[in-house]
């Protein structure tokens, strides 16, 4: 039998992973989340890790499957667009976005499945090195609420990149049929919601399981809310607070908003599990230093109408009249934004007042 392969491709971050030895492997096993980065240059693409950390701001790629689906007109794009350096166009022809870098001392425009395609191409070739074989198949995870327009274009992705998507599938499902794997001969007929907010958007599914399959009962999500947003919340204040004090736009620097979005998000990350942060950035534009403090307090109400907005997506599933007896074993929660703490207590609250029992 062969190895059957799976990737995450997820809005932030992606996971590689094969089932081999009768057990899933994460590919590498050292780094099981890196960055969905990727720059490019004259000569290159460099990939993840480094291109998140140095990679040109101007010629780097991130967050782009959020845009998937959508038109350049798109309420999201206007949103979304001024917390990415490359330049955002309108394909003429079909009112798609595309992104525009200046590329060997000429302006070049991609559409979204081609940067997706290299994406997908550098991941194909970090497993294949791994396992000392070429990867030519994998199922694919994206989020729920990708419609089958959506799904298609990171199917043409794969084709581009030669890599054979077997099968598309849903994150909160397959969430739920590992869940099941790991608790096989074990008893059966359980009912779980999976809980997936990650970094471009939130999934719910309520699932029952069943011995050998997963049947999705009822599900909802929002494809433009996610980790990234509460990045950007963190951004805009930090913006704010150093036009405050020195009447300096860290927008205006591509070099200096890198510096301040990477910071953002470790901040964000320490708030999980510290009460007080602290973001220092030396010379971080004019020769100003950035400084500043900011409390788990603060974080969560600056983020609060974003968290309640998850709420209702939940809730909203949870009256689902498909949902028996309104009977759930257990809450699965996957994503690295479902670990925010003042997220979890809104989960239990509402979980609480509909008399749901978290296990």
């Amino acid at each position: 039998m062969s190895n059957a392969y799976g990737i995450d491709l997820g809005t932030s971050n992606y996971c590689v992973a094969v089932y081999q030895n009768d057990k899933v492997e994460i590919i590498p096993e050292d780094t099981k989340n890196p960055p969905l980065y990727i720059t490019i240059t004259d000569t290159d693409t460099i990939f993840g890790e480094e291109s998140k950390e140095r990679g040109n701001p101007l010629n780097t790629f991130f967050n782009i499957k959020r845009l998937i689906g959508l038109n350049f007109e798109s309420e999201d794009i206007n949103n979304w667009k001024k917390y990415w350096p490359f330049d955002i166009i309108k394909d003429p022809e079909s009112n798609k976005p595309k992104l525009q870098i200046n590329y060997q001392d000429q302006t070049k425009s991609f559409y979204i499945e081609e940067i997706l395609a290299m994406e997908l191409q550098k991941i194909k070739l970090i497993a294949s090195n791994k396992l000392g074989k070429e990867v030519k198949e994998a199922v694919i995870s994206v989020p729920n609420c990708l419609i089958s327009t959506q799904r298609q274009i990171i199917k043409d992705a794969a084709a581009i990149s030669e890599l054979d998507a077997k099968l598309i599938i849903g994150s909160t499902q397959l969430a739920g049929l590992y869940y099941e794997m790991e608790r096989k001969n074990k008893r059966w007929g359980k009912t779980i919601i999976v809980i997936d907010l990650g970094g471009g958007s939130l999934n719910v599914s309520l699932m029952e399981l069943l011995n050998g399959s997963v049947e999705a009962k009822a599900v909802n999500g929002a494809y433009n809310l996610g980790g990234e947003d509460f990045t950007n919340i963190l951004i805009d204040y930090c913006i704010d607070d150093f036009k405050k004090k020195t009447s300096l736009d860290i927008r205006e620097n591509p070099k200096a908003f890198k510096k301040l979005r990477l910071q953002c998000e470790k901040a964000k990350e320490r708030l999980k599990s510290q009460d007080h942060v602290s973001i220092d950035i030396d010379e971080i534009m004019n020769k100003k230093d950035f400084n500043i403090k900011i409390s788990k307090d603060k974080f969560e109400e600056l983020c609060d109408d974003l968290f309640n907005k998850c709420i209702q997506v939940i809730d909203q599933l949870l009256k689902d009249p498909k949902i028996p007896g309104k009977k759930v074993d257990e809450i699965i929660l996957i994503g690295g934004s479902s670990q925010i703490p003042k997220i979890q207590s809104k989960i239990n609250i509402i979980l609480m007042e509909k008399n749901f029992v978290r296990r």
